[in-house]
């Protein structure tokens, strides 16, 4: 956890946004609205999708609740990452979940700005200043290896099995964590294991049976004057575990994928926690082994970072 900043910029109702809704939360095939009050509540499974110019799933509201053991916002598909901005608050209650866990986006695209990844529509509605310091991505770190702040986590490596090297992990994209290396398979494959994962890309394919990596965590940002985190609430950029092998001898699990970036900004004083909130590396999967000869399990994915900034305003 990296605790940041104090920017005196502006009003906090100009720093988050004015408050418009974006319309595009997606629950049940519908199209979440506000009510009276611009409060937008999620109680099941809702995506966002992909902008189509930044690549980046970006959404703009005035208050959110994500309330419910079922209630979950994520991107819909592979995503630079997940962005809110909400100009009064963000509340998870009863075991609500935000997350961008296992979504990939490979590519190294140096260090970004947030505000190239939002929709100019909605960036020209706050004061995209408060972000000119925090620059995410901009170390693409190796295969194994823990990120520093604002960067991910690189992807373990698969079980190496009988063969003469494991797949080796991925280092970090800009904006996800590295997937994991593929499993190898038995004594006598001629293979060398999982292809390797550069930048967060296609994760390691395991070989004879060894097992697949797992895909790296993503980007998950949430910029409100007040974020609220209640008891058994999650925000989580979780890389996804490797594959266990399936072969029927000495084959090697897939390394787990790295994890991603979390990043907050709030007002100072707006931040309560009483949940969870991670970037953690996927684990490693389990090998086959028999005769005597190990297998491997696959290495687990390095953990990503959770930043934690506020302003004054």
């Amino acid at each position: 956890m990296h605790l940041g900043c104090k920017l005196f910029l502006g009003g906090v109702k100009r720093s988050f946004g004015d408050g418009a809704y974006s319309g595009n939360i997606i629950q049940g095939g519908v199209t979440i609205q506000p009510d009276a009050n611009g409060l937008i509540t999620i109680t099941g499974a809702a995506t966002v999708a992909p902008d189509a110019t930044t690549g980046a799933s970006v959404v703009s509201c005035d208050k959110l609740l994500v309330t419910g053991a079922s209630a979950s916002l994520s991107p819909s598909t592979s995503s630079k990452g997940l962005l809110l901005f909400a100009k009064t608050s963000v509340t998870l209650a009863s075991g609500g979940k935000i997350h961008s866990n296992g979504i990939r986006y490979g590519g190294d695209f140096g260090g970004i700005l947030i505000p190239t990844l939002v929709p100019a529509g909605i960036a020209s509605k706050f004061d995209t200043a408060i972000f000119s310091s925090y620059i995410i991505g901009a170390i693409k770190t190796a295969a194994g290896t823990a990120a520093a702040t604002r960067n991910a986590g690189g992807g373990g490596n698969g079980g190496r099995g009988n063969n003469p090297s494991p797949g080796y992990g991925g280092s970090a994209g800009s904006l996800c964590g590295g997937s994991g290396g593929g499993g190898g398979g038995p004594f006598g494959s001629t293979s060398t294991g999982g292809s390797a994962a550069a930048y967060g890309g296609a994760v390691g394919a395991g070989n004879q049976g060894g097992g697949y990596g797992g895909v790296g965590g993503g980007f998950v940002s949430i910029s409100t004057p007040l974020l609220v985190i209640g008891a058994s609430c999650v925000v989580s950029a979780n890389g996804a575990a490797g594959g266990a092998a399936s072969g029927t001898q000495q084959a090697g699990g897939g390394g787990g994928g790295g994890g991603g970036v979390v990043f907050f900004i709030t007002k100072q004083g707006g931040y309560s926690n009483s949940g969870t909130v991670s970037a953690s590396g996927g684990g490693g999967g389990a090998e086959v082994s028999d005769e005597g000869y190990g297998g491997g399990y696959g290495s687990s994915g390095a953990v990503g970072s959770v930043n934690i900034y506020s302003i004054a305003a």
